[in-house]
């Protein structure tokens, strides 16, 4: 490679303090040899002009490049101070950008830390891309994301905190759904706003229902759905308290044990639904989508054995507000040209 390759090649790579020696295309990866730009140190014990004894290459794992993985050959330089009264004899060199006995650079380090953190990917999948092992790219994680989960800073602005339940219960046919079972083939409309189906929606419950519901318990239990939704609709405190009684009347009036049940509990926390009238509106919609985020995050890891780093990866993903670059769309849409 000549002087103006290698100078192309050197700003090519962007690493600070690093220039290329030679690149080299082995089994589809780029193979950089490297070298620090420093010619001149002083000894580390009594700062005289040291003289260079020797190399050593090392094989670090770097981003990669043009779509290509990249190794660097790093070929470090060893010191020999030469004043006999210095205690220090040889030493090697030291760059803030490859930590000692490491096997990525902290750029890849850090790249690997964003992408299990802000993009959820799993640990085994971003090690197998840069060609480490699953505890490499763990601890490199560990190593950038505990100072952004530790910073006080994170919760500036936090306002509320809210918190997620969930419970399971028994399928009703006492298997999973099937896409011929009358009542599965209609759940998603069920679970729809009433006044946003429309006319075909509005049939084919009835003929689901009519079709999969002989005691009709399904149809009551998606009315009180309904009364019950009206309380959040109400404009005002008072006239949410009347939809509330309506609520309870009809579950009373039907005998449903379900609805029973969901009576109860809705009377156990009724200040809290309430609430939604006397705080403008509060929801924990917002906790409901952080737990979305949380069980993907669990489901990428295939579970988590370690508690300390299920909490971190959840934080890094959830918590974290990371500076990201934002991308220049190349195509899109553009203004009509007006003649």
């Amino acid at each position: 490679m000549g002087q103006h390759s290698s100078a192309s090649a050197s700003r090519l790579l962007g690493l600070d303090g690093f220039e290329v020696v030679s690149a080299e295309l082995v089994g589809g990866e780029w193979q950089l040899a490297v070298q620090t730009t420093a010619t001149v140190i002083g000894c580390v014990g009594c700062g005289e002009r040291a003289e260079l004894h020797g190399r050593r290459t090392v094989r670090v794992r770097d981003l990669p490049a043009g779509g290509r993985p990249v190794v660097l050959w790093w070929r470090k330089r060893l010191w020999r101070c030469c004043e006999p009264a210095c205690g220090v004899r040889t030493w090697t060199e030291r760059a803030a950008a490859i930590r000692p006995r490491a096997v990525l650079t902290e750029r890849a380090r850090a790249e690997a830390c964003r992408r299990v953190g802000k993009d959820a990917h799993a640990v085994a999948a971003v090690a197998r891309d840069l060609g480490v092992g699953w505890a490499t790219i763990m601890r490199a994680v560990a190593d950038h994301g505990t100072p952004l989960v530790d910073d006080p800073m994170r919760l500036d602005g936090v306002a509320t905190l809210g918190l997620d339940e969930t419970t399971f219960l028994k399928a009703t046919l006492g298997h999973r759904g099937r896409k011929r079972d009358p009542l599965y083939r209609i759940r998603k409309l069920l679970l729809t706003a009433a006044e946003q189906l429309t006319s075909r929606g509005r049939v084919r419950p009835r003929a689901g229902l009519a079709a999969g519901d002989p005691t009709g318990e399904v149809a009551v239990a998606w009315q009180g759905k309904e009364v019950l939704r009206a309380v959040y609709a109400t404009g005002d405190l008072a006239h949410a308290r009347a939809a509330l009684g309506r609520f309870y009347r009809w579950s009373d009036g039907v005998r449903v044990a379900e609805l029973s049940r969901l009576a109860r509990t809705v009377r156990g926390v009724e200040a809290e639904i309430l609430a939604f009238h006397t705080t403008g509106g509060c929801s924990n919609g917002s906790t409901e989508a952080v737990n979305l985020l949380i069980k993907k995050v669990k489901r990428v890891g295939h579970g988590f054995r370690n508690f300390g780093n299920y909490r971190l990866r959840l934080l890094l993903h959830c918590g974290i507000r990371w500076q990201s670059h934002q991308t220049v769309r190349l195509r899109g849409r553009h203004r009509r040209l007006v003649a």
